[in-house]
């Protein structure tokens, strides 16, 4: 499975949120991050149930 394949948001979208490198958490507190690099890759077995509930949510 990769994440293309998901039934998720497509990759873009989640590439494009995570580029944004900020998040209002709901105590008002502001998350920040700086995306150093993207790319599409393989969900390895042991990591399947994990990704899907990721993205289920």
């Amino acid at each position: 499975m990769t994440v293309s394949q998901s039934t998720g948001p497509p990759t873009w979208l989640i590439g494009e949120a995570l580029a944004h490198g900020r998040l209002q958490e709901p105590d008002g507190r502001v998350a920040m991050w700086q995306l150093q690099a993207e790319s599409e890759g393989k969900i390895r077995a042991d990591e399947q149930d994990h990704a899907a509930h990721l993205v289920a949510h």
